[in-house]
């Protein structure tokens, strides 16, 4: 399946997780996970720091497509958890990343991020990488905290309110 074609289908049929997000009880950590039907198993994480979340997913421990024919539910999945996450807990930025290294992932992660920014929740998309002026400058040293970000495209999804309080426009 093509990329264009894979993206046109995301949001049907995501895979049902739990409704509750495990979190450490400090409201810094989130996490959801499932074993799929091919017995891998599937976790998103979030760490929350401030006005940012941190955003991952794996399936199998790993952040490499996999392959595996089911990355339509995948990414149906990973967007309809980020928008329940939103709306239950509001962050002004959602951050992912994508490796370099990885042309295919990051072609998936840009129109993910264009899709993502459709959402009521959120009204400017910039690939920091590309825009590292117009971000608080110490976002990329917090998030450089957090996991190495290094050789890595860096994503934010901002809400409306974040946008005008604190990013210049591009």
């Amino acid at each position: 399946m093509k990329i264009s074609e894979l993206l046109l289908e995301i949001g049907d049929k995501p895979y049902q997780l739990k409704p509750r997000w495990n979190s450490d009880g400090a409201g810094t950590y989130f996490s959801k996970s499932l074993v799929l039907p091919n017995s891998k198993g599937f976790e998103i994480t979030i760490n929350r720091e401030d006005e940012y979340a941190l955003v991952n997913f794996y399936v199998d421990r790993s952040q490499r497509l996999t392959g595996g024919g089911d990355a339509v539910a995948i990414f149906s999945t990973v967007i309809n958890e980020l928008q329940d996450f939103v709306r239950k807990y509001r962050p002004p930025l959602l951050v992912f990343t994508g490796a370099y290294d990885d042309p295919s992932r990051t072609k998936l992660y840009d129109r993910l991020a264009n899709r993502l920014v459709t959402t009521p929740a959120f009204s400017g998309y910039k690939n920091i990488t590309e825009y590292e002026d117009v971000w608080p400058e110490d976002l990329i040293y917090r998030l450089d905290d957090i996991q190495d970000v290094s050789g890595q495209k860096l994503y934010v999804l901002a809400s409306p309110g974040y946008l005008k309080k604190n990013v210049y426009q591009v």
